[in-house]
């Protein structure tokens, strides 16, 4: 059984009433799911609709193991054992794989026992060329070529192999996806042994993967071809081939087990008091309306316990917003499917407001908070009208709006087909001093804004050679640098890209932009996220996007290193994350991973989460390396230009500002790394150096890392810089 077939079957139990939560670290049970969560049990594949309008639904709780990496051999994908479902699985996919990671296939040939060269470019060859739309197909022209088909991969090298990830051609015609296969290996390409992996995967157009029953010591992997998965001919083809290897932790990070939620996290916020806010829409799985309340659920990072509630208070539907976490650590968010409607949440008292709404009706526009503290809306023609969404600011001050009419949308936006439905959305942008904001993308034009008086917009390049880049991200890694990856020259159905790129504002009045290496996949929909260490780390995401469709997933995660400008692939997702996804750094270092889908009843919704843990935390075996400790007590509050005593447990190589991040549909221009400037004190002490620059530290949130002289960061110190 496949991992992408165990997941169909998962979410098929959940339509009947259940959920999935791991317990302890070698079981996932099964738990029947309370109605006030599961809304409608017994529609298959729809969770329902919790509660009904005008009544506050129930907070029911769910717990759920966190922080530690599963240990090898625990369930990490979120599948029920196999005493639960049924039959063993067939040969390889156990129940629990061990983790792994993507094999370079630099100098990798392959070969076939047919292919179609006479009527289209069919050869092998092309299915290890990283061009998701071109495929290997077997012979079919003048009489097809009868199954079993096969393609061998030849490694050039001897390499330790544990499963292998085919990705079936586009969807527009599906002709030759593979059904049943086996899968064997060699040293020497002649003599092949018995299968490592058999079974069946589904006639969808999903990447699929098998594990294999034990890691194999091989040069050449061959993938035999059975039947046909729709019955539709003779014939077999693969887009792309890829093989995994065990995971070293201490290289490759590491997954913990699949976290269930009660709703699908389309949205989520990382607040001060070590909780992770999340939300979907007026419904746990869809969205669709206006209809003046949000599903809402608390992860505790502590504990683990996620309670679920859903706010109605502020007649406001927040799906596809703005979102903001403001100098205070409250979060407000503007717009989506009540578009002209902004909210405000209050960990303290755990409370939702209402604030003035916005003149201008907004659905998926981007927001920062600015340097004094107000917050920054652009864009946004998803609801409320098509194009006009130009910019304005909320006070802090009076909880109003202020239009901008100096900063108009439309040199902004990409060259989208859809027109500015699409290309005025999810905008990048990066808060300055003195009120002003780079916008960075998803357009190649590049711009200043001034927030002050009427507002003005001038332009500041282009991103060096880069397309428009639409669902991209980008991220803060650095004070005045910043990293974007991927996106699309369309919100969908245009080919990804893997490229990435360095903006520097540090070189003068025009921001300086770069190419720097390339990711190992093409990505959209993806999400970025900035470590303790000035590393970024990338999940998820499509070759092509299209919404609700898990499709040519990337379930490769890569780190990016400012050092080197390379990015490394990490463990393997188990869950693809895609349209709808979220990801944020956690207190703690590691990193949350969630969401995808809200579609009703389609089988691509995740009402789940993950965490990553980074290789900077792991030792080869998957222990937790010993990591530095702030001892002494730090404020929760401090000032800009103020001096920060600090005491550890040991010697510290660097400090760091991470600004808590508010993520949805990719973006998240709420995360800045702010490397801090120290002076030692004594025997493990030290005074930081606070900036003095609002622009350079935004107001907000902050988690305090120190990192040790290996790189090893410590738990962070939450505090508000104010």
């Amino acid at each position: 059984m496949t991992r992408t077939s165990r997941l169909s079957r998962m979410f098929r139990l959940r339509g009947r009433g259940f959920v999935l939560l791991a317990l302890t670290a070698a079981t996932t049970a099964l738990f029947p799911l309370v109605p006030s969560v599961a809304g409608h049990a017994g529609h298959a594949g729809h969770a329902g609709h919790a509660g009904h309008a005008g009544h506050a639904a129930p907070a029911p709780h769910l717990h759920s193991p966190l922080g530690q990496a599963a240990p090898p051999g625990a369930h990490h994908h979120g599948a029920p054992p196999a005493s639960a479902l049924g039959p063993a699985a067939p040969i390889g996919d156990p129940e629990s794989p061990a983790p792994v990671v993507d094999l370079a296939r630099s100098g990798w040939t392959a070969t076939a026992g047919d292919e179609e060269t006479a009527a289209e470019e069919g050869r092998a060859h092309l299915a290890l060329d990283g061009n998701p739309s071109t495929f290997w197909h077997s012979k079919w022209s003048n009489g097809p070529a009868s199954l079993p088909h096969s393609i061998t991969i030849d490694m050039h090298r001897t390499a330790v192999v544990s499963g292998l990830t085919y990705q079936p051609r586009p969807t527009d015609i599906p002709n030759g996806r593979i059904g049943a296969y086996s899968i064997a290996t060699s040293t020497d390409g002649l003599t092949f042994g018995a299968p490592v992996a058999t079974g069946t995967w589904k006639d969808d157009g999903f990447v699929k993967s098998a594990t294999f029953a034990r890691p194999e010591t091989a040069r050449f992997v061959r993938l035999t071809a059975t039947s046909e998965a729709g019955g539709r001919g003779p014939w077999s083809s693969a887009a792309e081939l890829h093989l995994s290897g065990p995971a070293n932790p201490a290289a490759h990070g590491a997954w913990g087990r699949t976290i269930s939620f009660p709703l699908v996290p389309v949205a989520t916020a990382v607040l001060p008091n070590n909780k992770l806010l999340a939300w979907s829409a007026f419904a746990t799985d869809g969205f669709g309306g206006s209809n003046g309340y949000t599903q809402t659920a608390i992860m505790d990072l502590t504990t683990g316990e996620i309670t679920r509630r859903r706010v109605d208070n502020t007649g406001h539907d927040m799906f596809c917003p703005g979102t903001a976490v403001l100098k205070d650590g409250r979060v407000l968010v503007t717009g989506g499917s009540n578009d002209r409607r902004a909210s405000i949440y209050d960990p303290v008292t755990n409370e939702w407001t209402s604030t003035t709404g916005m003149n201008i009706p907004r659905g998926y526009q981007a927001m920062t908070l600015l340097s004094n503290g107000d917050a920054f809306v652009l864009g946004g023609s998803w609801n409320g009208g098509i194009g006009g969404k130009d910019g304005e600011v909320w006070s802090a001050a009076s909880g109003t709006w202020r239009r901008l009419p100096g900063v108009p949308v439309k040199t902004t936006m990409t060259d989208d087909p859809a027109g500015p439905y699409r290309a005025d959305n999810h905008q990048w942008l990066h808060a300055i001093s003195g009120g002003r904001v780079l916008h960075l993308g998803p357009s190649k034009q590049l711009n200043w804004i001034s927030t002050r008086g009427d507002g003005s917009i001038t332009p500041a390049g282009t991103r060096a050679d880069s397309t428009d880049a639409m669902n991209g991200n980008a991220v803060a890694y650095d004070i005045g640098k910043l990293l974007t990856l991927g996106g699309a020259t369309a919100y969908e159905k245009a080919p990804a890209t893997n490229r990435a790129y360095t903006v520097d504002l540090n070189g003068g009045k025009k921001p300086i932009s770069a190419r720097t290496g390339d990711m190992s996949h093409a990505r959209a929909f993806s999400n970025s996220v900035v470590m303790p260490d000035g590393k970024v780390a990338v999940f998820g995401g499509q070759f092509t996007p299209v919404p609700f469709s898990d499709d040519r997933s990337v379930l490769t995660p890569e780190i990016w290193d400012p050092a080197t400008g390379r990015f490394t692939p990490m463990a393997s997702m188990a869950v693809p994350r895609n349209y709808h996804s979220v990801a944020n750094l956690l207190p703690d270092g590691r990193i949350f991973t969630g969401g995808g889908g809200l579609c009703g009843g389609c089988t691509t919704n995740h009402p789940n989460g993950a965490i990553f843990t980074p290789p900077y935390l792991l030792n080869p075996d998957g222990t937790e390396r010993t990591r530095p400790r702030l001892i002494s007590t730090i404020p929760t509050r401090t000032a800009h230009g103020a001096r920060l005593p600090v005491r550890t447990d040991t010697a510290i190589a660097s400090f760091a500002l991470v600004r808590a991040g508010a993520a949805t549909h990719s973006t998240d221009n709420d995360q800045r790394r702010v490397p801090l400037t120290y002076r030692q004190t004594g025997t493990h002490a030290y005074e930081l150096a606070i900036p003095t620059d609002p622009g350079v530290a935004l107001p907000g949130t902050y988690m305090l890392f120190a990192l040790d002289m290996r790189g090893v960061p410590s738990k962070a110190a939450l505090l508000t810089l104010n």
